[in-house]
Order: C-alpha cells, then sequence, then structure tokens
C-alpha cells in the first residue's frame, strides 16, 4: 500500500474514533450525523440524490433514516409528482440537534482536527481531498462548499 493511501486511512480512523466518543454522549453515530448535516445545508433533497452526496448505498441509507426518523430527527415524504421517490428533511427538532451540536462540539473537534495547520493549509487539504474523492470516481459535490 502506498505511504500516502495507508496515511489518508490512518487520518480517517482516527478522526472517526475521536468523532464517535464525541457523539456518543448524543446517542448519535457518525453516519446518522452525516445524515443529519448534509440535510441542515439542504431544505428537502431526493432520497437517492442524498445517498450519492454522502457516497453510500440506498439500502444503507435508508437504514440509517429509518433510525433518524424514528427519533423524530428527520422526515420523509413521498414525492408530490412521483410516488416512487422520497424526499427527506430536518424536523425542527434535527435541526435543533444539529446547531446543539454544531455549538457543543463543533469549534473544539475542529480545533484539535486542524490544529498546527494555516489558513491556507486547509484550503489546499480540502482541494485535494476533493481532487482525490473525484480521482476515485466520486461524483457528487463537497456539501460544504
Amino acid at each position: 500500500m502506498h505511504p500516502a493511501v495507508f496515511a489518508l486511512k490512518r487520518a480517517h480512523q482516527a478522526t472517526r474514533n475521536r468523532l464517535d466518543e464525541r457523539l456518543a454522549r448524543y446517542d448519535l453515530t457518525a453516519a446518522q450525523t452525516d445524515v443529519l448535516v448534509a440535510l441542515y445545508y439542504r431544505s428537502e433533497v431526493e432520497q437517492h440524490a442524498l445517498a450519492e452526496t454522502l457516497g453510500v448505498s440506498g439500502p444503507t441509507l435508508a437504514r440509517i433514516l429509518d433510525a433518524v426518523e424514528e427519533r423524530g430527527l428527520v422526515t420523509r415524504t413521498e414525492s408530490p409528482t412521483d410516488a416512487r421517490i422520497n424526499l427527506v428533511s430536518l424536523s425542527e427538532r434535527g435541526t435543533t440537534v444539529v446547531r446543539d451540536l454544531t455549538e457543543a462540539e463543533g469549534e473544539a473537534f475542529t480545533e484539535a482536527f486542524l490544529d498546527g495547520f494555516s489558513h491556507t493549509d486547509v484550503a489546499d487539504l480540502v482541494r485535494m481531498l476533493d481532487r482525490i474523492a473525484e480521482n476515485m470516481g466520486d461524483t457528487s459535490q463537497n456539501i460544504y462548499r
């Protein structure tokens, strides 16, 4: 394995471990939080488009949505134009959870994650990671841009 690939895998796993520790306080998984945050930046999205954005399969997203919908954090409705399409959005409670989580954990987590990086370093890192995703066949857009 190339050292760059191993370094990326190692950074991802360490980040995921730290994130899981923090999210356990909220009884959320990283995958559930990814869904909530993605929906926070969009008002309503087709379920298949959300799966594509997050890079997960339809059945995987359906399981995640089942869990967060059961907790009242998201809503799924049938598209008014096509009954085969589900529309997904954050509920009021889900919006509150994302805001609370961001306020309570976001800054400290981001500081630890980016410790020692300049603004230029961070911009370069995002650009390079987006390029790696594209090189690996990811056609979705970075939801934070």
